[in-house]
């Protein structure tokens, strides 16, 4: 199920119940309109967070929905499976636009780039893929040494961050990945556990790891 709180007193709304398995990511639209879910029952359903009511389910991975991302401009939505998958929809049609197969192992992760020009995707087989939205050309690099688990673009669009299993977050100029072959990283940050999460705003950087540490991110871009 998907509940839905009041984020100023924190009453609970209304519970939805559209999926058939545990529900693995959930994601609002840039206005707040609708909220996307994605599920082991291998769909994703866009709702309406206050009515609750259901208006597009997508089909179209055969494995688990690990994670959804709509684009910032709100036209898109792109889904990472299981399946080794990442799939482009039309976020008001709910056609299927694009399906990328560059991963070897479970999709795990997605970001949008703040101009909705760039999708990134993260995988366990520790690659990081840039892929550009309309032109459908990708870049591939190896941040890693072990599966990566989140992903983030700084805000104005010039870095994108991966954390990963290894206990590292890198930091890498979207430049150089669209330049060069194995770009270096222009940051690193060290955790304690394996690195899950990445939480970035125009006034904060944090990061999470597996233990329940959170970490402010220092390191110079």
């Amino acid at each position: 199920s998907l509940k839905v709180w009041s984020g100023r007193e924190g009453d609970h709304l209304r519970t939805m119940r559209h999926h058939t398995n545990s529900v693995r990511w959930v994601c609002f639209s840039p206005n707040g309109a609708r909220v996307a879910s994605a599920s082991w029952d291998n769909t994703v359903c866009v709702s309406d967070p206050i009515k609750g009511t259901l208006h597009l389910t997508l089909r179209g991975h055969t494995d688990w929905v690990n994670a959804c991302a709509f684009s910032p401009d709100g036209s898109r939505i792109a889904t990472a499976s299981h399946d080794q998958t990442v799939i482009l929809w039309d976020s008001t049609t709910g056609a299927r636009i694009h399906t990328f197969t560059h991963h070897a192992n479970w999709v795990v992760a997605l970001a949008f780039s703040p101009d909705s020009k760039y999708l990134a995707s993260a995988s366990y087989d520790a690659t990081v893929v840039l892929t550009h939205v309309e032109r459908r050309t990708t870049r591939s690099f190896r941040p890693h040494t072990k599966r990566v688990s989140a992903l983030a673009f700084t805000a104005d669009g010039a870095h994108l961050l991966s954390a990963s299993y290894d206990g590292c977050i890198t930091a890498h100029r979207v430049a150089d990945v669209l330049s060069v072959t194995d770009p270096a990283p222009s940051g690193r940050f060290f955790t304690k556990a394996p690195a899950t999460a990445l939480c970035l705003s125009a006034s904060l950087s944090a990061a999470g790891d597996s233990l329940g540490n959170v970490y402010q991110l220092n390191f110079e871009l």
